[in-house]
């Protein structure tokens, strides 16, 4: 992931302009405006996969899913990310006159780990994410094998790590009270298929 060389220093208002002229999705990280990558059939199929289920589970509880169309704002980084998925529980806080949906009160956001982003999405983003006072829970899921790691707030600002591996395990979103089978979130997976996106 490197930042576009339009601008040298963009600002926020920079990034935001740009976005709204822009025909393709890209984040605000650290003060350099990034373009996303194109995304495998295996990570397409997870995260639909993800998000049905997550909307299934928390059918009735007020909670509401979104898909990586639904952008997150890190105000305390002035950062902005479009994460594969993400949950809320209240009233959806919204970044007001944006012509695009942004979330700033997500208690749970979701990755779908990439080979070239996986390393990115488990410090850069994880660091700007804590920084996200609704935030309970973060999920990372592996696209090339079956392994979810839940990263869930506890006392004093620290962060646990759950692990689950394999098709039969599951695992428990503590702040949902949810629990998804792997089986259920790497349905119509194939290990073996290619896991980089196809730019031609």
């Amino acid at each position: 992931m490197s930042a576009l060389p339009q601008f040298d220093h963009p600002t926020e208002t920079d990034y935001m302009a740009f976005e709204r002229q822009s025909d393709e999705k890209h984040e605000f990280i650290n003060g350099e405006i990034v373009a996303m990558s194109g995304a495998s059939l295996a990570h397409i199929r997870i995260s639909v996969n993800l998000a049905n289920l997550l909307d299934n589970a928390l059918t009735g509880t007020g909670c509401e899913v979104f898909n990586a169309d639904m952008r997150v704002k890190i105000a305390a980084a002035t950062s902005y990310t479009y994460p594969d998925a993400s949950v809320t529980c209240d009233e959806p806080s919204l970044l007001p006159d944006d012509n695009a949906a942004t979330l700033l009160n997500p208690p749970v956001i979701v990755e779908v780990l990439s080979p070239s982003t996986a390393n990115f999405d488990r410090t850069t983003k994880f660091d700007l994410y804590q920084q996200i006072p609704s935030l309970r829970d973060y999920v990372l899921v592996v696209q090339e094998k079956p392994q979810i790691d839940c990263y869930s707030r506890g006392k004093n600002n620290t962060w646990l790590l759950k692990r689950v591996t394999g098709m039969d395990a599951s695992i428990t979103i503590p702040s949902l009270s949810r629990s998804l089978a792997l089986r259920d979130v790497y349905s119509r997976v194939s290990f073996d298929e290619p896991t980089t996106p196809n730019t031609g």
